[in-house]
């Protein structure tokens, strides 16, 4: 899903982010200076953007508890990771799914068939 403009993550060294994946990259080439920035005792912008833009509340609550900008790229790849193997597992659905209607299809096809080749 694409975000608007105005949701994207904008950090202070005038780098945006639009999703995990754009957000760990960000926070990954970005200095120690401009981390600290984004994380002080009173806001966690990273935490908050997940929260209320992503909708990605345990991750966001997990990232308000850690301080370092390693802890927080260790939390963001193993979410990222947790995506991919969900959307792996819910594709593998689809496609049984799929191959299941399929061969339904195909069953009720050759029944209709018979019986239609009985009746002329």
């Amino acid at each position: 899903m694409k975000l608007p403009e105005h949701k994207h993550f904008f950090a202070v060294n005038g780098k945006k982010a639009e999703n995990l994946l754009d957000l760990r990259a960000l926070i990954a080439e970005m200095s120690e200076k401009d981390f600290k920035h984004h994380t002080t005792q009173a806001r966690n912008d990273f935490a908050n953007w997940l929260r209320d833009i992503l909708h990605k509340d345990y991750l966001a609550d997990r990232i308000e508890k850690v301080h370092s900008k390693e802890d927080v790229l260790e939390l963001i790849n193993d979410e990222i990771m947790k995506d991919h193997e969900i959307e792996a597992q819910d594709s593998d659905e689809f496609k049984r799914f799929i191959v299941r209607e399929f061969i339904y299809g195909l069953i009720f096809g050759i029944i209709i068939g018979i019986i239609l080749s009985k009746l002329i």
